[in-house]
């Protein structure tokens, strides 16, 4: 969300920065008017923002994310949305244990890395990692929905028979973003909403198939289901 709004409200604040200049100049007098952080800087010293606003008449400005510097993936629009060619990229390690009594898997620790090019809020765009990467290890280990197959609805209807995973199932985690690569996207980053999750169910699958030699196919990774593997000799 971050690098869709960005763009837009640096440039309605720019827009509105400048009409504060122009208003300054013409209605209050002031020569060699510019604007720099916290003032408006002139030829007879400095007007805060908050005088500024204080004398400023109210004002508006409506912006809107211009298009990416490069053209679009497809050819045509995909239901009325451009698919822009800013691809993103992620790469997800994960350390896995699998308890071979019980067939519970456990995720330790998970380190992450993203090419998105610039991160406009850092704390926002790691927490969004932590938590896709938790919803990757739910979705790897926990989470099955499961459906009628006469009527077709879900008879995982509440928490009692939908896990989800707990403050427990946690990992140690390390996430890092590489910077630059998307300058032709205006505010220079893509999103990372999708791509910090997708990869983790198979990294922890990969993970379980190093252990134990068993590649698995169907998630999420049951104990019963591990058990059932283990049990059938694939166990190295």
């Amino acid at each position: 969300m971050a690098c869709s709004v960005r763009p837009a409200a640096l440039q309605a604040s720019t827009e509105l920065r400048d009409r504060l200049v122009v208003w300054a100049r013409r209605s209050l007098g002031l020569k060699d008017v510019h604007a720099e952080p916290g003032a408006l800087v002139h030829s007879g010293g400095r007007l805060s923002w908050d005088a500024v606003f204080a004398q400023a008449p109210p004002d508006s400005v409506r912006a809107v994310r211009r298009p990416d510097r490069r053209p679009y993936l497809l050819p045509f629009a995909l239901n009325q949305f451009e698919v822009g060619r800013g691809i993103p990229a992620s790469i997800h390690v994960v350390e896995a244990e699998v308890d071979i009594s019980t067939g519970h898997v456990r995720v330790p620790r998970l380190w992450a890395a993203f090419s998105v090019g610039h991160i406009a809020a850092p704390v926002l765009a790691t927490s969004q990692a932590y938590g896709g990467a938790i919803q990757g290890i739910g979705y790897a280990l926990y989470e099955e929905r499961v459906i009628d197959p006469v009527t077709g609805a879900p008879l995982t209807v509440s928490l009692d028979d939908y896990r989800l995973p707990g403050i427990g199932d946690v990992p140690e985690m390390r996430v890092e973003f590489l910077d630059g690569g998307f300058e032709y996207v205006d505010g220079g980053g893509v999103g990372i909403g999708e791509i910090t999750t997708i990869g983790v169910s198979a990294a922890v699958g990969n993970a379980v198939a190093y252990a134990t030699g068993w590649q698995p196919t169907d998630l999420p990774l049951m104990p019963d289901r591990v058990l059932q593997a283990l049990n059938e000799g694939v166990l190295r």
